[in-house]
């Protein structure tokens, strides 16, 4: 056997070996879970969320038509320039 099949099968081994760690309850850690904070923060921010995109769709769909600019061009002076006087 070449040296780097052995290579190989070493580093192999020794990840097994490594990542087979038994596990651990979770004793006087505290609470398992976010706390009253982070659940305050979602809400919250769920709603800033849930309003803007409210007040987003209430401002397209309710939108007044206005016209702006001119009308009509009248380029070729069909119309009688006003006279003051």
């Amino acid at each position: 056997m070449s040296k780097a099949p052995q290579f190989r099968v070493f580093i192999a081994l020794s990840l097994c070996l490594l990542l087979a760690r038994p596990a651990f309850p979770q004793t006087g850690l505290g609470n398992i879970g976010p706390s009253k904070g982070q659940v305050i923060a979602a809400i919250a921010g769920a709603a800033a969320v849930i309003t803007a995109v409210g007040f987003l769709i209430y401002h397209e769909t309710h939108k007044h038509s206005s016209i702006t600019g001119c009308l009509a061009s009248d380029t070729d002076e069909k119309v009688a320039p006003r006279r003051s006087g």
